[in-house]
């Protein structure tokens, strides 16, 4: 009786490990900080720059609300910066003067597209 008691605790023991093995063999749905996808922040160029923009870049937002062409645009130009960047970063040597007018651009649209957005959410809460 003992033996049994053994051989089921091992087994059971075998297939717990399994199937947490299993687990965390396939990854996660979500990175390391909070970004989807297995790769984490950055691995993805379209994922880097998104957020809010990605909700928005289909012409609509929270509750169906209409983003206007011109926001549209500064998304399209963001992503665009971010790939930029990264191209940058990928010569050798890099160009820090370039780097840095990029990110200062890239940061400057996600800003506006970012003011946008929040005034689109107060009048949202404010028209309920």
């Amino acid at each position: 009786m003992r033996n049994r008691k053994g051989i089921f605790f091992v087994v059971a023991l075998v297939l717990i490990l399994a199937v947490a093995g299993t687990a965390l063999a396939g990854g996660s749905r979500w990175g390391k900080d909070g970004q989807r996808g297995r790769g984490g922040h950055g691995r993805n160029l379209e994922r880097h720059s998104c957020g809010m923009t990605c909700r928005m870049s289909g012409g609509r937002f929270a509750r169906g609300n209409e983003v206007p062409q011109e926001i549209r645009d500064k998304i399209t130009e963001a992503r665009k910066t971010m790939i930029d960047i990264n191209a940058e970063f990928a010569k050798d040597p890099i160009d820090r003067e370039v780097i840095l007018e990029l990110h200062a651009k890239h940061f400057s649209l996600l800003q506006e597209i970012s003011e946008w957005y929040i005034t689109q959410r107060m009048d949202a809460a404010e028209n309920k």
